[in-house]
């Protein structure tokens, strides 16, 4: 679907008809004082390296280069795998990499 400044517009009138419900902000709301807390609700995550890269992290100080966080695969074995330096390593094949778009587990 393709959007575009006057689908933009046409959602923003809408939305008058249907007003969003308010959600508290940690950041807008409390005037001058500034209470501590979460920003946004945490989702559970997992740390690994893809086995492609496992060889330059065993020879490398620079792990974090090399970590992809990605969300916990649907695959329950994801805790056998073999770890490097204590962070799974994920098979060859179960992630889709994209140096600009990034990671995500491949459909199974």
């Amino acid at each position: 679907m393709d959007i575009s400044q006057a689908h933009l517009a046409q959602m923003w009138e809408q939305s008058a008809e249907n007003p969003p419900d308010l959600v508290a902000s940690a950041w807008l709301d409390g005037g001058p004082v500034t209470r501590v807390l979460e920003l946004r609700e945490g989702s559970p995550g997992i740390t690994v390296i893809m086995e492609e890269d496992a060889a330059k992290v065993r020879t490398t100080k620079d792990l974090g280069r090399y970590t992809l966080p990605m969300p916990p695969p649907r695959r329950k074995d994801w805790m056998t795998w073999p770890r490097c330096k204590g962070i799974p390593v994920a098979p060859a094949g179960t992630i889709d990499y994209d140096e600009l778009r990034g990671a995500k587990w491949q459909k199974e």
